[in-house]
């Protein structure tokens, strides 16, 4: 466990933790510039103190919200457990590497089967499917102005209803708490026309979902399959957790749901 933890360490050192990745940083910074953060980033876990952490504060247009940071963070791991980094969309910079008990792994001059390991993201790797991960904590600067700042919104059922647009054909999506393409909480309001099949995909944010109107049939998986389906009268609410793919369709009647989450979000469909 130890041994993952400071691999993702070293690997989000290099990739600068932002998930946009960094020319400059791999290609000027190798082992000797990382010595003594691992030693600094476990005591300021030690003592709880997150100011003696050797870390920087990315600029603006590199920041990403609290759940987007969360997402990176576990993708490596998630990585490891399906044993593919390309699957799990896993963010690395140009030339990271990766050490295990002094053996470059992955990464320029590795020495784990060569060529293919030169590519840390597309390198074959076996599958750790009883891997178990999590987030202990996510703070910065940058996240606690962004909680500061959510909006203040009071709307009625009339002022929804006349806010939503569409033809009542397909899916329709509205905004009605801030936007899915920006850093921040959002909920969007979401109706379905009836007899609408949704592809199985995912999302980069952890997302929760409420049935408002008509019954949803909704099931997780790579591939649709109707007998996975569950039936979510109104009332109902269910999850979509960051990065699981999931399905759904639409019956007789039309459907309304309302999606609760913290953008930047996406939708990755699992077969374009």
């Amino acid at each position: 466990m130890i041994r993952v933890i400071l691999c993702a360490v070293l690997a989000c050192a290099l990739a600068s933790c932002t998930g946009t990745p960094q020319k400059a940083t791999a290609s000027t910074c190798d082992r000797a510039c990382l010595k003594g953060h691992i030693d600094k980033y476990l005591a300021a876990l030690v003592s709880h103190d997150p100011s003696h952490l050797p870390l920087s504060e990315p600029p603006a247009d590199q920041r990403e919200s609290r759940e987007a940071a969360i997402s990176t963070a576990t993708r490596y791991p998630a990585g490891l457990k399906i044993g593919s980094f390309v699957s799990a969309d896993t963010p690395f910079a140009p030339g990271t590497y990766r050490f295990e008990n002094g053996r470059r792994m992955a990464g320029p001059g590795c020495t784990f089967r060569p060529p293919g390991c030169e590519d840390i993201k597309g390198q074959r790797i076996p599958s750790l499917t009883d891997i178990t991960y999590r987030v202990a904590a996510v703070d910065s600067p940058s996240a606690r102005a962004e909680e500061a700042a959510a909006a203040m919104v009071r709307l009625t059922a009339a002022e929804i209803s006349a806010l939503a647009t569409g033809n009542g054909s397909g899916v329709q999506m509205t905004n009605l708490i801030g936007d899915p393409t920006k850093p921040g909480l959002y909920t969007v309001r979401v109706a379905i026309a009836p007899h609408t099949q949704v592809r199985p995909h995912s999302h980069r944010d952890n997302r929760s979902v409420t049935v408002m109107s008509g019954t949803w049939h909704m099931g997780y998986g790579t591939t649709f399959d109707a007998a996975a389906l569950k039936d979510l009268p109104p009332g109902s609410v269910y999850t979509e957790p960051a990065r699981q793919p999931h399905f759904a369709q639409t019956t007789d009647e039309p459907v309304v749901i309302w999606v609760t989450g913290n953008g930047p979000s996406d939708t990755q469909f699992v077969t374009p």
